[in-house]
Order: structure tokens, then sequence, then C-alpha cells
């Protein structure tokens, strides 16, 4: 049930100490290494955060207006155990304005997002489950140059203030404070219970069939006056390996929905209901996540490698249809979810990235708008020859094991969400992240684009030309070998595993 508050303590604890509460932390970059505010950030959007807290006050948002209609935002709401309980922005339609947050149980209302009623003085209302939460949101930047000040003035142009209410009755309830994430100790089972024991009575359970049985039971297992009372015969730490066993089983087995090519995802995301296994273990992979209304994040189940000194190709058979404010992109990850350091600084390639064709031409240049040809990104830690620079993603050194997800948006209701990990020495994790918001539908296109190509060079011998290397990385000279191997690559791309893990 609690394990969640760790991810909450994690983010709320510097937000708290620094800003205080109801006040916004705006990132003026995009993400780097540095970045870990939270996991799996992508460097397509300009991040914004604040830890809500309406135990004396209720607050006011003010969204301004975002000229450029094809600039995707969201501001996504969240109880402190990471249920994601309304969303407004871009899909939503949300207009500029004022919105009210406050509690539900002050208004008498029904939790989540509310559109005003004409004449009303705020544009809507977002009705809280529970006193406490994370508002994040994120502004969408086309390219990291000249688009940073249009997005850095969105954000600052963004506000939120604390304003009274009449009357509390849904009850007192103590602040948030610095006191709050304090004395937690180094065993995580036991802070997950201090944790839940100090923000249960402000956040109580919702969305679940018996919420007051939940309260019961939470306050028989000690929990209670904000206060973790352990019981004599509880192991706490034998306790906790069950339940985060638990949790992982639910991941790959009863939680995962089956999709084509080796393909799954999680269910539920964002609202859990009495799942609290599919909570927690969301939670740990990748804490604040959207609703399925608003994202999907479908996993590569395979078991990949990639060893020291060889490269990856990742092969598109056309572009990914992309409608208004649609983009995707794919980063470089390590095994903690955030992004890996290099020696040129860059994270991500994608459709704002000049990425080229074989022949040189843009995938995304002026003319090629309906081109329907495949490319390729290279995913390697050597420097590749010059006209490979534009699909390159540097990777670390070493190698390891993969896991892939990748990610697509869609505007009129479903965000299509695919998030690829790579496993390496350190253990890099990479992320095809890919936002579509256009089709609420699995187009074919799509379904195409989950079949993977995994295609690992073994060239040691002069079968195809001089190889002047002994390595595995592309070079100048297997350059042309690579380009006459990739059609064959997509042919073979369903073929599985073989016990040397080749394909």
């Amino acid at each position: 049930y609690g394990r969640p508050l760790i991810e909450f303590a994690r983010l709320a604890k510097d937000l708290v100490a620094g800003l205080g509460t109801n006040k916004f932390y705006r990132n003026p970059a995009l993400a780097d290494p540095n970045e870990q505010a939270v996991v799996l950030p992508n460097v397509d959007t300009l991040y914004g955060n604040a830890i809500i807290d309406l135990s004396e006050h209720d607050v006011v948002l003010t969204i301004p207006e975002v000229e450029d209609k094809e600039r995707y935002f969201v501001f996504a709401f969240y109880d402190p155990f990471g249920s994601n309980f309304a969303n407004v922005g871009r899909n939503s339609n949300a207009p500029p304005g004022t919105y009210l947050v406050r509690r539900a149980c002050d208004a008498n209302v029904e939790w989540g997002y509310l559109q005003a009623g004409s004449g009303d003085q705020y544009q809507g209302y977002i009705n809280m489950p529970t006193t406490q939460g994370t508002l994040l949101y994120r502004v969408l930047v086309k390219n990291n140059t000249t688009d940073l000040d249009a997005v850095r003035s969105i954000l600052q142009s963004t506000n939120l203030a604390t304003v009274g209410r009449p009357s509390s009755p849904g009850g007192p309830a103590s602040p948030i404070t610095n006191a709050t994430f304090t004395g937690l100790g180094n065993d995580t089972g036991l802070a997950t219970l201090t944790l839940t024991a100090r923000l249960t009575d402000a956040n109580p359970p919702f969305n679940m069939s018996d919420p007051a049985k939940t309260v019961t039971t939470l306050r028989q297992a000690g929990l209670y006056n904000g206060t973790y009372h352990q019981p004599s015969d509880v192991n706490v730490t034998a306790a906790f390996n069950s339940a985060i066993a638990e949790a992982q089983a639910y991941e790959t087995g009863p939680g995962l929905t089956q999709l084509n090519n080796n393909w799954g995802y999680l269910q539920p995301a964002g609202l859990f209901g009495d799942l609290l296994t599919a909570r927690t273990i969301i939670a740990i992979k990748g804490y604040l996540e959207l609703v399925e209304d608003e994202a999907i994040y479908p996993v590569y189940e395979g078991q990949l490698s990639l060893q020291a000194g060889e490269a990856y190709m990742y092969s598109f058979a056309t572009k990914p249809p992309l409608q208004e404010y649609g983009f995707w992109s794919l980063t470089l990850y390590n095994e903690a979810g955030y992004l890996v350091d290099n020696v040129i600084d860059k994270y991500t390639v994608g459709d704002r990235s000049n990425i080229t064709y074989s022949n040189g031409e843009l995938v995304y240049g002026e003319g090629n708008e309906s081109s329907e040809k495949p490319f390729e990104i290279l995913v390697q830690s050597e420097m590749p020859p010059s006209n490979w620079t534009s699909n390159w993603l540097p990777a670390p050194a070493g190698g390891g094991n993969i896991q892939l997800t990748r990610k697509r948006c869609n505007s009129s209701s479903h965000c299509f969400c695919l998030i690829m990990y790579l496993k390496c020495v350190y253990t890099a994790i990479r992320r095809l992240s890919w936002m579509d918001h256009g089709n609420t539908q699995w187009s074919p296109k799509l379904t195409q684009s989950l079949t993977l190509l995994e295609f690992r060079w073994h060239f040691k011998y002069n079968i195809y030309g001089n190889f002047n290397t002994h390595h595995n990385n592309i070079s100048h000279t297997d350059e042309k070998c690579l380009l006459l191997m990739a059609p064959l690559c997509r042919f073979i791309s369903n073929i599985q595993l073989n016990s040397e893990g080749t394909k």
C-alpha cells in the first residue's frame, strides 16, 4: 500500500525544503544527467513541478495562452501515491485562464477535473481526492536553441497562488513540512510504514471498492495518529520483501497485456483501484505515469544484449505518423532511469534532430513531408562516419542486457508510450518516445513499428570488403555493408533469438 510514498518523498523532500509547498519549480533547461526529480525524464519537454498542499488553503493555477496550437503541453495532477486523477492541457482543450484547485470533500463534488460553466470566475476546477499531491507539467520544445526561450516564457507565465476558502467541511489536515520526510532511516520497509502513517490521515484511500475497510486495515497494522506502532509479532523486513516480490510477479504475470511481436504493457496505469501491486510496481518503474486516456507504456519482453564494441541499428519502415503537436524521440538512460553522460552532451535523436535517409536527404526536410521511405538510427559508443552523425545516439562503452519500451501519444484520447531501456556496463537504458496525437486506434504503421530490429555486427572476416578494424562498431569501411544488410535485417526481424542471443 505505502511503497509509492518512498518515490513521493524522494521527489518532494528537496522541493519542500527549497521552495515550500504550492510553488512552482521551473526547469529552465532540457533534462541532462543531473536531472533526477523524476525517472525517465524526456529531452523533449521542459518540466515544472510543485507539491500541492490544501491543508490550509485552496490554490489557483494560472495557465497562459499557448499560441502555437501544435505545441503539446499537459498539467498532470497526482495524489502522493502516484494516482493521476486529473489532467489539463492540449488533450483536454483547456483554455487559458485560472483554475481552482480544491479538495473534493470541501466542495462536496466528485474528484477529478470539472469544466466551469459560463459566467464562472474560473475556467475549471481541479477537485483533489486528497489534501496533498504533485502537479507535474510538461511543455514541448521543438528545438533546443531558438525555441527554448518561447517555452521558458510559457513556463514563467504559469503561476500558483494560495487563496482562502470559506470553510473546510472535509475537516482539518496536517500540512507537509520538512519534518514529514525526516527521521526515515535506511530501512525502506520501516520508512514506507512511517510515511504511510504520517500521510494517510490527510490523504485517505479513494477510487477503491471499500476505502473504509482499507482505513481499518491500516489501523490494525499499527498506522494511526501519524505514527507507525510496530506490532511485536511483525517482521517488517520479511513483509516488505514479500510485498515487493508480489509486485514484481504482477509485472510479468497478470498485469501484463500482450501485444504483437513480444510487446506488452502493464494495466492499469495512472489509476489503480484495488490493484495495489500495480500501483507499487509502476511507482518503482516510472513514478507519476499518466492514465490510459493519456498514455500507454508498452515494453519489449524479449531478452537482448549489447556487448562491448557492438552497435545496434533501429530501423523504421517509414516515418512514425505525426499529426497535431506529435513528436517522437529515442533517448538514452542509465539503470536508475536517468540520462547517461557522454562527451557531446547528446541524449536523444528524433523528428527534430535533422535525421537523414541513407541518401543524405532530411527525413523531416522541406519537400519530404509525405515521404514514406525507411531510415535507421544508430546506437554505438564510438564516433561514426560523418554521414551517420545526425542519426547517431551515443552509447556508453560496455555491454549488458536490453529491455525495450517505446512511446506514442494521441491528441484525441490516447498516448501510446513505448519506452526502451538498454542496460550496459553501467546499465544504460534507451527510450524510444513517440508522441502522436491524431489516431485513437492501433494503426498498421504502429503495429509494424512494434517489430523490433536487432542486428549484431560479427564481421571478423573479409566477406564484403576490406575491413581495417577488429571491432564490431560501424566504421567507414563496413558502412556499405550495413546499407546492404539493413533490408535483410527487416526481413528477418520476426525470427526468434537463438541460444547465442542473435537473430
